[in-house]
């Protein structure tokens, strides 16, 4: 039954992969221009005549409807490889060419559900997805817009989307009332009436934080740092400083510094930790780094780390190696080693293999050689194999056989585990690459089953 369901459920994934190489053009295609099908509204002065207009005109109908405008966006919010939606809960999703972040989110989302089911299909499925995002997923600011839903009867505020032009079908059948270009200190001021109306719910006040923080406003900066430091939601708090991570200037660097200087709450600082690493100041890996140095709290530290590897910067890794030698922490040492795992760098590998070697510590070691198994490549399958081979202590050796299991090239593994449990000359080492064999399913490892019963 199982093999019947897992056969059944690749069936689909592959139907699935297929219908989305198809319609992808359909899917992924851009419409710049406003749709012909929004009811436009004209001749407003101001942001609050637009919407008091747009519900004189929907309350005969007694429908929902939406009300869409568009404002000015700061420039550091780049659109040319990204897409955002705001889920009906209020989470938001940001989809881009290589990657997909996700906060809070219910999964209402056609395009979520075909990501999780690709990246489930394999690698290489997965990767032509992400592939065909990188060629059609092109957007601009002037693609977006801000969509508030209406109750008709109450006039009260139900939900806020933003959607570029090719995805409005998530406004679903209710008219688009269309404002058009507002006044973008208008429309902050909307949205931060929003964000702090406590009555509000927090599936409206939390996209109205994001909303805000894109507008072209100098208000902007000090608006987040005070949510960050005064608002009673600790969701809002916590969030505050990842948008502020997002204007990438030297005043929302500095407002960032001066949060996390000011903060008793470590959680609060673990978030302002990673706006510090989403921002693009070059001052940012040099915050980083102190951080990881001599914050009082290890959490906090382990956080500064922990970002450090998730950057291509090749001064991160400069930075991390730096850190590793200097630490006395056994502790920030393994979580160090894992950071240089994760850094997208030709270099990476062979730190790692020159601390898997040689370092004085064997619980480092230890940790060194288990993330040397989730490096594809054949010179860390050459180093595990020596250390299998040539170390003098076993429960190393162990670890290097349990590491190469974790590595990509199974039929080579495959090999080497069945020299190793015919060959070693530790019974331990040779029990232990035997039991891993038998987690297997390659035909060698059935073999070697076959030839030692046998016997």
């Amino acid at each position: 039954m199982k093999n019947q369901n897992e056969s059944t459920l690749l069936t689909i994934r592959n139907a699935l992969f297929l219908a989305l190489l198809i319609c992808a053009p359909k899917m992924f295609a851009q419409t710049q221009a406003v749709p012909q099908d929004f009811i436009r509204i004209s001749g407003q002065a101001t942001l609050q005549a637009g919407l008091a207009e747009a519900a004189r005109q929907a309350r005969a109908t007694g429908k929902t409807y939406w009300v869409g405008y568009q404002f000015d966006l700061h420039s550091s919010f780049d659109f040319s490889e990204r897409r955002v939606l705001i889920h009906k809960n209020g989470g938001i999703s940001f989809f881009s060419g290589d990657s997909h972040w996700m906060w809070d989110v219910e999964d209402d989302d056609l395009e979520t559900s075909v990501h999780r089911a690709l990246a489930e299909m394999g690698e290489e499925a997965s990767k032509a997805y992400l592939e065909k995002r990188r060629k059609e997923f092109s957007y601009s600011a002037a693609d977006y817009a801000v969509y508030l839903l209406f109750n008709a009867g109450k006039n009260a505020i139900e939900q806020v989307a933003f959607i570029d032009f090719a995805h409005i079908g998530h406004l679903d059948e209710a008219p688009v009332y269309w404002l058009g270009q507002v006044a973008t200190e208008q429309s902050f001021d909307y949205m931060r009436g929003l964000v702090e109306d406590r009555r509000q719910d927090m599936q409206l006040r939390k996209p109205a934080l994001f909303l805000a923080s894109l507008h072209a406003s100098s208000r902007v900066v000090p608006f987040l740092v005070k949510i960050a430091e005064n608002d009673s939601e600790r969701e809002l708090q916590k969030k505050a400083p990842f948008w502020l991570g997002q204007i990438h200037s030297d005043e929302s660097f500095a407002a960032l510094e001066g949060l996390f200087a000011r903060a008793k709450d470590h959680k609060i600082q673990e978030e302002i930790v990673f706006a510090f690493s989403q921002h693009h100041s070059p001052k940012a890996t040099a915050k980083l780094v102190e951080i990881a140095r001599s914050n009082a709290d290890e959490n906090v530290r382990e956080k500064a780390i922990f970002w450090l590897g998730q950057s291509d910067n090749p001064d991160n890794l400069r930075e991390l190696e730096k850190l590793f030698r200097d630490t006395k922490s056994t502790n920030l040492q393994k979580k160090i080693i894992f950071s240089i795992s994760q850094h997208r760098s030709e270099r990476a590998p062979g730190i790692l293999i020159g601390i898997a070697e040689s370092d004085a510590s064997r619980e480092v070691r230890k940790q060194a050689i288990f993330w040397l198994g989730q490096i594809a490549g054949k010179k860390t399958l050459q180093t595990l194999r020596g250390i299998v081979d040539d170390d003098s202590d076993t429960e190393i050796q162990n670890q290097a056989v349990f590491a190469l299991t974790q590595h990509r090239d199974k039929q080579e593994v495959a090999k080497m585990l069945i020299d190793i449990a015919r060959t070693h000359k530790n019974p331990k080492v040779r029990k232990k690459a035997i039991f891993w064999l038998s987690q297997t399913d390659d035909e060698k490892a059935l073999e070697f089953y076959k030839e030692v019963l046998a016997k």
